[in-house]
């Protein structure tokens, strides 16, 4: 459970900023998979032999092996008494999570009659940047 040290002078987290927030998501999984297949590309083309251009961006490629503990494979090796007692052993770590799920039961107040997009956040500028006098993007 994460402790608040102060309340926040937010009243209410809007049904635009979650629907925002899951459209980042989404951008960023889809942005995730141009990474990847790009990577996968720029490999495959340092694999052939193919020079890269002169200039102030080098790459250099590092492989090597990793072992990855899985529940299944600590039971394997340890048994599942082992397993157990590896486990009691371990000092748990604190994760959160924030879960965004669509309500299909629940109108949209904000939706107009014959629409199905709902009002997008603006981006603000940075607070840090407002207090100092500068402005973004200058």
């Amino acid at each position: 459970m994460v402790k608040r040290t102060k309340r926040s002078p937010v009243l209410l987290i809007g049904q635009a900023e979650l629907a925002r927030y899951l459209e980042l998501k989404a951008d960023l999984a889809g942005m995730m998979q141009v990474v990847k297949a790009e990577r996968a590309r720029l490999l495959g083309l340092i694999d052939d032999g193919v020079p890269v251009e002169p200039g102030p961006l080098g790459v250099r490629v590092r492989r090597g092996h990793e072992q990855r503990v899985s529940r299944r494979s600590l039971i394997e090796a340890l048994g599942e008494d082992g397993y157990d007692e590896l486990r009691r052993m371990l000092v748990p770590r604190d994760i959160t999570y924030l879960f965004v799920t669509e309500r299909p039961d629940v109108v949209d107040p904000f939706a107009t009659e014959g629409s199905d997009v709902s009002p997008r956040l603006p981006i603000l500028p940075d607070r840090t940047s407002a207090r100092s006098g500068r402005s973004r993007g200058r």
